[in-house]
């Protein structure tokens, strides 16, 4: 065999390699997968801020501690289930006042606040009874929210469905398409969503609020909430066989 015929041989073996491989391309098919669920808050908070006034910043700061450290310790006897006390503020401001275009001095405002959380829904009469006892002049409304722990694992649980969403849509169109769904070559996570609905003014006394007598235990209402929805999205891109 002659060297010029072999190498004919070898280009045209070459050739049809390459047109082989020009027709073997790869197909894929890409789709979305989503998940949404709705969770209740598992949680409760309430603000309580004692609040004093006096002419003299240490007699007012003093009084506004007392009163703070007393609520703190009962509130704490309760033994509330899964509680967590939180101060959220301590301030001294010099309250003033305009009078004949001038500023007068009213004297000193202190204000102590403790932040009151738990899993236990029942747990605000409790401590509003405890506060009004003491002296508290101010009561926030009651909050209701999701725990970070419970949200960590709900939008992990949403991502698996989204993923399962993501592969039972691909089957069912390659199926369709009278092929076979293959393995997953790409997956992305898009930003999540959580639309909480609006917090309730459950409870609330002070300057314009609802006044309330004070008693060591006070009956409250059963605390309703509205859920909150978690959602998640993927794109997963997988492969098709014939």
């Amino acid at each position: 065999m002659n060297k010029d015929f072999r190498f004919s041989l070898l280009a045209l073996a070459l050739l049809s390699l390459s047109v082989a491989g020009c027709n073997s391309q790869e197909r894929f098919v890409t789709v979305s997968g989503l998940c949404r669920k709705e969770i209740a808050p598992d949680r409760n908070a309430l603000l309580l801020s004692a609040e004093v006034m006096d002419a003299d910043t240490q007699v007012a700061s003093t009084r506004a501690t007392e009163i703070f450290e007393k609520i703190r310790q009962k509130i704490k006897e309760l033994n509330i289930k899964d509680i967590e006390l939180e101060t959220s503020e301590f301030s001294v401001n010099e309250e003033r006042e305009w009078v004949k275009e001038r500023y007068i001095s009213r004297g000193y405002k202190a204000r102590a606040s403790l932040r009151v959380s738990s899993s236990d829904f029942s747990f605000a009469p409790k401590v509003v009874g405890i506060a009004l006892a003491e002296g508290v002049k101010d009561i926030g409304s009651l909050e209701t929210f999701i725990s970070n722990k419970l949200l960590d694992q709900t939008r992990f649980e949403c991502l698996e469905e989204a993923v399962t969403n993501a592969r039972a849509k691909a089957r069912r169109m390659t199926e369709t398409a009278s092929a076979k769904l293959g393995e997953v070559m790409n997956i992305q996570e898009s930003d999540g969503d959580v639309q909480s609905p609006p917090m309730p003014r459950m409870m609330s006394k002070g300057r314009g609020g609802m006044e309330m007598a004070a008693a060591p235990m006070m009956d409250g209402p059963t605390i309703e909430t509205r859920k909150t929805t978690v959602s998640t999205s993927v794109n997963v891109t997988f492969s098709i066989k014939n």
